[in-house]
């Protein structure tokens, strides 16, 4: 054991207590501890704890390093995987809307963020369509593409600028704001393309496909809270999603 010796209290004096619980315990319990007694010594004196724990204490440092040496080893193995699976990542500072041209992005967060602010302030950013990360070769058509829309409020501008990725294996993310009554993006996607439109119905655990716009007033129960709704024209896509309602079943 290794104790700590209160202010004022002498090794004697704690050499002096341990040799009586040593008798009482050689009286208490004579076939368990007879001829045993407590030997207390300052750490590190002579041949004390410290000579003594000396090969544990390297054996717990050897140990150490290792498992260091080992997490060390696992962060570089799931950096360089993480590496190799986005290799094929391009990032391009534009933003995205119907047709190529420019646009002032303005806003100091997240949410104030616009490209249909004055001309006045904010950075003047490049637009491209959708389609046209095909004219350029970014993406190769025949490809299976989820694109994941955030554009604040240009959401209909970029689904009209892809139009042509969109008939491809593809299916695209955006979403649908809690504050909008009237279900504006949907109800663009529902009427205005080839798009099925898809919403996650907490009621039934599934995704859905829309048929009626009224569903998203059910759905919808927080103004302050976006909701994804996805729309696609692949088989593809739409076997992956009946897949996930036989998992969610």
């Amino acid at each position: 054991m290794v104790g700590r010796l209160p202010p004022g209290v002498t090794i004697g004096q704690v050499a002096l207590r341990a040799e009586v619980i040593s008798s009482r315990l050689q009286t208490a319990y004579p076939e368990t501890n007879r001829n045993r007694r407590f030997t207390v010594a300052p750490l590190g004196e002579g041949r004390g704890l410290r000579v003594a724990t000396r090969p544990v204490l390297r054996q717990l440092i050897v140990v150490v390093v290792m498992v260091l040496m080992v997490a060390c080893v696992n962060v570089a193995s799931l950096l360089l995987g993480r590496a190799v699976s986005r290799e094929r990542e391009v990032a391009v500072r534009i933003a995205i809307g119907a047709g190529r041209g420019t646009a002032r992005l303005s806003g100091t967060k997240h949410e104030a963020f616009s490209i249909a602010g004055g001309q006045d302030g904010g950075e003047e950013v490049p637009v491209i369509a959708l389609d046209n990360l095909l004219d350029d070769g970014k993406v190769s058509s025949g490809g299976k593409f989820l694109i994941k829309l955030d554009v604040e409020g240009v959401e209909i501008e970029a689904i009209k600028g892809g139009a042509r990725l969109l008939k491809e294996d593809s299916v695209i993310l955006c979403e649908e704001h809690g504050n909008d009554p009237k279900h504006t993006v949907s109800r663009f996607i529902l009427e205005q393309t080839p798009l099925k439109l898809i919403v996650y119905d907490p009621r039934s655990n599934r995704m859905e496909t829309v048929t009626e716009l009224s569903i998203l007033d059910r759905i919808k129960v927080s103004s302050n809270t976006g909701y994804n709704v996805f729309g696609t024209a692949s088989a593809f896509w739409r076997d992956r999603i009946n897949a996930l309602n036989a998992r969610l079943q």
